[in-house]
């Protein structure tokens, strides 16, 4: 809320989001809770939805998203359709890829912001694309599909601990290699 402005962008970004990184990491269990409950109940998660949207649309239009307690709010409020929104395509068996994503949405939370920061830069220097929505759509796409390729590209390498914890930092079932995991995943899934 302290709306912070120091010039550095990595400064500047970090604590823009700190709030909502912590609050994730420290309500996670409640959540997940949250989006089991979305999940499994359609008629109240949809029209909250909408009512969300709706919501968030006046207060954008009337300006009253950016004063600091509205915008914190707001934030959470988003956040949380988000995750709803994310619990109904689970449950819709939607764009399986999607999944793939979630399971790994720190990693590419965290590889996001360089292929972002560069993308956005681009696009907005060549002025080629002026239409804020399509910017954003393009960016984020594009940073999302670098995440994956350089993850791709790392696999079996030295460098694949930047995406996936090494085994020493383990603990329990989580000891078994990834790859090891995400096959017993799949068998699972097949019976």
């Amino acid at each position: 809320m302290a709306h912070i402005a120091t010039h550095s962008t990595v400064i500047d970004e970090f604590a823009a989001r700190y709030v909502y990184f912590y609050a994730g990491y420290h309500f996670a269990p409640r959540i997940f809770a949250f989006a089991e409950a979305a999940r499994a109940n359609l008629r109240r998660t949809i029209p909250a939805l909408i009512l969300w949207g709706v919501t968030n649309e006046l207060a954008v239009r009337c300006g009253y998203s950016g004063l600091p307690a509205v915008s914190l709010l707001l934030g959470f409020a988003g956040a949380a359709a988000v995750v709803a929104f994310s619990a109904l395509l689970a449950e819709a068996h939607v764009l399986p890829s999607l999944a793939w994503l979630g399971a790994r949405s720190m990693v590419v939370y965290l590889a996001f912001f360089l292929p972002m920061a560069a993308t956005r830069i681009a696009l907005l220097k060549t002025g080629l694309i002026v239409d804020g929505g399509v910017i954003a759509l393009i960016v984020t796409a594009f940073a999302v599909h670098v995440h994956i390729f350089v993850r791709t590209a790392t696999l079996a390498t030295p460098f694949e601990f930047l995406f996936e914890r090494p085994l020493f930092f383990r603990t329990g079932a989580a000891r078994l290699p990834a790859h090891t995991g995400q096959q017993a995943l799949s068998a699972a899934r097949r019976q």
